[in-house]
Parts: structure tokens; sequence; C-alpha cells
């Protein structure tokens, strides 16, 4: 995972995105360590995939490539590494990832063998048990409608395992799996997708697959961590091929002593060449793994301390990378907030039209509330206003208490609602909604007065409110004589 500058990359920009320096390449794409800009001054440190511009000519190769993106999108597990965006500029097609501090399985095995060690069985079942669960979720993928995708990631190798600096192992590159609804057929029936020294028996025999080849997959990746040697090493493909069909395979304790047989057992069940002797789910052999390892399983800050510790300098090659790139400063809070609420150039933000039926904004200037009544007059109003569509007018009193009124119950007919006439309220003054043609009052309250208002006062808000009670026949209106209610306040309007 050495950083390999490239001049004609670093500090590229594609869009929001700018890469910062090339941290691995493959068969198909690069992968760069990148940074996503935003406005405010927000960036964050991301992983960039850029397909190879020679193959983004080719349809299958693109099509292979947005559904890697489509696939990994949908699943949501701290042990798959997340997509975020895909996008193509300038002829350059890439995948947007989050990006992981740390090294792959294969890179953390190479290291240590160059040291002459193995890896610690205790940080092999740590990786391993995380690595699998991944898989499971994604195995148990579904669409929006709820139908299984049977995705098989076909790929499942030690170089797309990502042995986090945090302690966390995480499952990546979906780009040649298997599931319905793919935009690209991943080939021709004959030809074989995945690394060859970690393919199952059934998918060199073209049968049709479903996870337990993943299955098998991981189990030479368990065996090959455990014991730091190649199962099906030879040197040619046709050897490699037939040493997986038909070589017997030893278990892991012939190579290191130490690996317990519980642990032996774990990874010659995974390894049966028959597909329904191995475990059924990536769960099933999460769990066996777990209960073969026991206690001695690292815990992921003991596996982040080893990976730090082993692969120290490989990851101060990225950090150094992203540190001697230009960093956007933090701006001010005035220039963060002209950045973020200014209207792009050349694009302003349109007036809201003005409907023909109302004056404009600047034309409606509301009364000024006082003694604190602002949020009751708006209910008053809407009262209002629903009373008139129900058949009846409204009035409310409020008692020096903040308790309501107590005014006798009026009977309902299933027409109108409410019916509630003008002489309940006194010193009341009405001004109606409307100019003209229309019966529906607004009660606003502007002060307040004591119940003993004024005579006229009660006359002048029963003339000019309409009575849009119960029709004739209907229920008895109320008597004008207002009740008696002691300590009540009611607003003048």
């Amino acid at each position: 995972m050495d950083v390999r500058p490239n001049p004609s990359a670093s500090g590229q920009r594609l869009g929001r995105y700018q890469l910062l320096g090339e941290i691995a390449s493959g068969g198909m794409a690069r992968v760069h360590v990148g940074r996503m800009l935003g406005k405010g001054g927000f960036q964050r440190t991301i992983a960039i995939k850029v397909l190879h511009r020679h193959l983004a000519q080719e349809p299958s190769f693109v099509a292979m490539f947005l559904d890697e993106a489509r696939l990994a999108a949908q699943i949501h597990h701290p042990n798959v590494v997340q997509v975020l965006d895909v996008d193509a500029l300038d002829g350059v097609l890439f995948l947007v990832m989050e990006f992981v501090e740390g090294v792959t399985l294969a890179d953390l095995a190479a290291e240590a063998k160059r040291r002459g060690e193995l890896l610690p069985i205790g940080l092999v079942g740590r990786a391993l048990l995380d690595s699998l669960e991944g898989l499971h979720a994604a195995h148990e993928l579904r669409d929006s409608h709820g139908q299984h995708l049977g995705l098989v990631h076909r790929d499942m190798s030690p170089q797309n395992i990502l042995v986090g600096a945090d302690g966390i192992t995480r499952v990546t590159d979906f780009g040649v799996a298997k599931a319905a609804g793919r935009i690209a057929t991943t080939g021709s029936k004959d030809i074989v997708k995945g690394k060859l020294r970690y393919l199952a028996p059934e998918q060199v025999s073209l049968e049709d697959l479903d996870r337990r080849a993943d299955l098998f997959s991981t189990g030479i990746v368990l065996w090959e961590a455990l014991t730091g040697s190649q199962l099906f090493g030879a040197s040619s493909e046709a050897q490699a091929l037939a040493m997986l069909l038909t070589c017997p395979i030893a278990p892991p304790s012939t190579v290191r002593p130490e690996v317990p047989l519980a642990l032996d057992e774990v990874c010659m069940k995974a390894l049966e060449r028959q597909r329904s002797q191995r475990f059924s789910s990536a769960a099933e052999f999460g769990e066996a793994l777990e209960r073969a390892v026991g206690g001695g399983i690292f815990r992921p800050k003991d596996c982040a301390k080893y990976v730090r510790e082993l692969s120290a300098a490989r990851i101060q090659q990225v950090r150094e990378r992203i540190g001697s790139s230009h960093s956007i400063e933090a701006p001010t809070e005035e220039e963060a907030l002209r950045e973020v609420f200014s209207p792009p150039e050349g694009n302003p933000v349109p007036e809201e039209p003005l409907s023909h039926d109302r004056p404009p904004a600047a034309a409606l200037k509301p009364r000024p509330s006082t003694n604190g009544f602002g949020a009751r007059r708006a209910v008053v109003m809407g009262l209002a206003l629903a009373s008139a569509v129900a058949g009846g007018s409204a009035a409310i009193a409020f008692r020096g208490s903040a308790k309501e009124a107590e005014t006798p119950a009026e009977p309902r007919n299933p027409v109108h609602t409410t019916t509630t006439t003008a002489s309940a309220v006194q010193g009341l003054e009405v001004t109606p909604l409307f100019t003209s043609g229309s019966n529906v009052a607004v009660v606003t309250p502007s002060e307040m007065t004591p119940t003993n208002a004024s005579s006229s006062a009660q006359n002048q808000a029963s003339s000019a409110i309409p009575n849009l009670g119960a029709p004739s026949g209907g229920p008895p209106k109320r008597p004008k004589t207002p009740p008696k209610v002691d300590g009540t306040k009611v607003m003048k309007f």
C-alpha cells in the first residue's frame, strides 16, 4: 500500500473532490486518497477509485464499475467499506468511498513475514470475524421491494480485506459480485471471475453460485493468514487449478502447531469441496470461528495497536501525503454565511410571484400586539374562520386566572357545529375580514377591559356579528343576557 506519487494526478480536481496521491492499483482501477470539499470550509478525507481510462471506453467495464457502486452503496454495515458517490467528469469515471486508515490483510501478512513473524491467532480471528459479519450483511442484501438479491462477492481475498488502524476490519471491492438486477452480466458464462488462488471449486466448474462460494474463499484466506503460506501456490495457472480441484488440504496446525484443534475443524469445514458440507452462511461460520478462538481473540483496540505498530511506516506515508497537500483554511463566520446563502453566479434566486388576490408582502402590516396577547389573537382569528366555515360565529373570553370563562353548553345540529352569539362576550369590536359580500367576522384583541363594559359596546358587537346559528326549527338560540362570570376579563376589540 505504498503511496505512489503521480504528478499528473496529485492535486487534480474532479468536481468537489481533490486527488492527493495514489495508494493502490489494480487491473481495473487506481485508488487515491483524496479530499471532499464543501461550502463553509467543509472537507473530509476520502478514497477515490478511478477506472483506468482505457477501460472507461469499454461498456462492459463501465457497467461493472457502476454495479459496484450501486451494490456497495446499499450495504450499510460497519464491516463493509461505504460507497458515498459515483460520478464522471472529463472522461474520468470514479467512485467515492470512505477512507480507511490502515492496510490490507495481504499487506499486514507480508509485513509480518518480512519480520520473520506470523500474524497472531487472536488478530486473525478478529479480522476474519469482522469480515464474515460484513460478508453476511452483503449476502442478506435485499432491494427496495424486499426481494433477496442473492449477492455473491466472488473475490474474497486478502487484498479485499482492509484492517483498519481503528481496529475494525472491512470488506471492499464488489466489482465482480454476482447479484440480481446487475447492469453488467460480468462477462460470458465461460469466463471465471475472481483471483485464481481464491476461487471455489464451483466457480472453476462454472456452476451456479451461491453465498457458500464466498465461504470457501474465506476459508482459504483463514488458512493462509494462520500459516503464512499459500494454500494453492503453483508455478502455473493449470497447476493451481489442479491443486484446487484435487489436491488434499492439510489442516493449518500441520504448518503451525499452535493452532488449536477447534480452529482446525472450523477452517477445514469452510474448505469442504462439496458445498453442502460447508457452513450454510457467513454468520454460522463467524460464530464457529469465535468459539474456536475463544478468549484469545483480539479486541478491536488490541487489533488497532498491532496494526499501528506493524504498519506504522505505511500509515505515516499516507498521512504525510494528506498533510503535504494544500488544506483549505476555515473561513470566518461572515465568509461561511456568505458562501452558504449567496446564490450561484448567473443563477439568481427567483422572486416568489405575488398572487393577484392578495396585496404584496410589504403592504401586509400586522397590528401590534399589546399586553402579550399576540398568540391569542392568532387563535381567535383561526377560531373565527373555522366557525364561519362550519356555520357559526365565534367570540372568545379570557379569565384573569388564564382559565376559560364558563358558558352554558349549546346543543349542536348535524350541520352547524358551533353557535355562539356575540352577546356572550362583553366589550367587543368586530371588523369584517373581507370588505364586501362576506358574513365572516374576525374578533381582534387590542386591550383588556372589565366585565362590566357598557351595554352599548355589547349592542354594537351583537349587531356587527351576523347570526349564523341554527336554521329555523333548529335548536333554540342562546339567550342574549350574558352569563355571570366572576373575575373574567374580556378582550376589547
